[in-house]
């Protein structure tokens, strides 16, 4: 298999698994109280936990791709220690090799990742960090209001943030980064890689199959939608593969 081939697949695997753990994630943050609620979103029409969780995939996949090139200023401590998402994988990572058990009961990683969107998204100009606001529906708080507790996509709604642990953030971030033993090297990736990864998240579906007799509730999981298992293959044109990676970080 040629590099370019193993990469692109690399990464549509990584990819594809961490949209897999986000959705475990969400589902156990629901618990009791949370789950009809979930369940009310599954549905509705156009699949909007696919949606969400597949631009949180997207938005994590471009940030590292923009961070590891050095497009985002890394090396500021302000930056790391309030927006970085590799200085965020760091950080868990760590935690994780001092204490197996320390991600029990923490819920930080995923309000920085909240907070990195909105900056991105909006523009900052705070504390010596300036970010040009680059709009778009990539990074939008109000696309997926889900992600941040809201029904609507009014931004003045009083929400309780989704409970999503930090145990899920750094799996889907170790999984995004790493093939089996070895780091992902994003400085490496082109706009082909990323859009492959993106054809890999779109063509699945987030579906509820029949209860087991041992279950009152099926979980929700990540099927191949009808069209990729009608073709067994990318179908996603090219030209628009490439027009949501080339804008996803420029300033609009």
């Amino acid at each position: 298999m040629d590099r370019p081939t193993e990469a692109n697949r690399a990464l549509a695997d990584a990819a594809l698994a961490a949209l897999e753990l986000l959705l475990c994630g969400f589902e156990a943050a629901a618990g009791p109280d949370g789950a009809a609620a979930l369940r009310e979103l599954h549905d509705l029409p156009q699949d909007p936990i696919h949606a969400g969780l597949l631009a949180v995939v997207l938005r994590l996949v471009f940030l590292l791709h923009a961070e590891d090139r050095g497009l985002l200023p890394v090396d500021r401590p302000e930056y790391a220690a309030r927006f970085g998402v590799l200085a965020l994988f760091d950080r868990l990572a760590a935690d994780v090799g001092a204490d197996p058990g320390a991600m029990v009961g923490r819920f930080a990683a995923w309000s920085h990742l909240l907070a990195t969107w909105r900056a991105l998204h909006r523009g900052l100009d705070d504390a010596g960090l300036h970010f040009p606001a680059r709009g778009g529906d990539l990074f939008d708080p109000d696309a997926h209001p889900f992600l941040e507790g809201r029904h609507h996509r009014r931004t003045d709604e009083r929400v309780a943030l989704p409970g999503v642990d930090d145990s899920t953030v750094h799996r889907v971030l170790h999984r995004l980064l790493h093939r089996e033993h070895e780091r992902l090297a994003y400085r490496d990736l082109d706009v082909e890689h990323l859009g492959r990864a993106y054809e890999a998240l779109l063509g699945h579906r987030v579906v509820r199959p029949p209860a087991r007799a041992d279950e009152e509730v099926p979980r929700l999981v990540l099927r191949p939608g009808p069209e990729r298992r009608r073709t067994g293959s990318h179908y996603t044109p090219r030209g628009l593969t490439e027009a949501v990676v080339r804008t996803a970080l420029a300033p609009q």
